[in-house]
């Protein structure tokens, strides 16, 4: 279900991470990397335990792929806010031990 406080549905996100637009581009990585950072900061505090385990050495262009690849396999999802969506796919990407 989308929540009211989305900032981009899972379209929006998938539209700035396949635009060949450098800032359209930038919005995707920056987006990404912060779903990242903010799940380590939950973690780091003990308010969450982490669903993900991004690898140090995925850089945030592996990022933009897997998410273009996941998000592109769930069309009928991609109405629903971004932020779930990426936390699905990294999720399921990238499983922690």
């Amino acid at each position: 279900m989308k929540s009211e406080a989305s900032f981009y549905s899972g379209s929006e996100l998938l539209e700035r991470c396949e635009s060949d637009s450098a800032a359209k581009s930038n919005v995707c990585v920056g987006y990404l990397a912060g779903i990242d950072d903010i799940t380590g900061t939950y973690d780091g505090w003990g308010d969450m335990d982490k669903e993900f385990c991004i690898p140090n050495s995925v850089d945030t262009s592996q990022l933009k792929k897997v998410f273009i690849k996941g998000a592109n396999e769930i069309p009928e999802q991609l109405h629903l806010s971004a932020s779930s969506i990426v936390w699905n796919i990294f999720a399921e990407a990238f499983p922690c031990d």
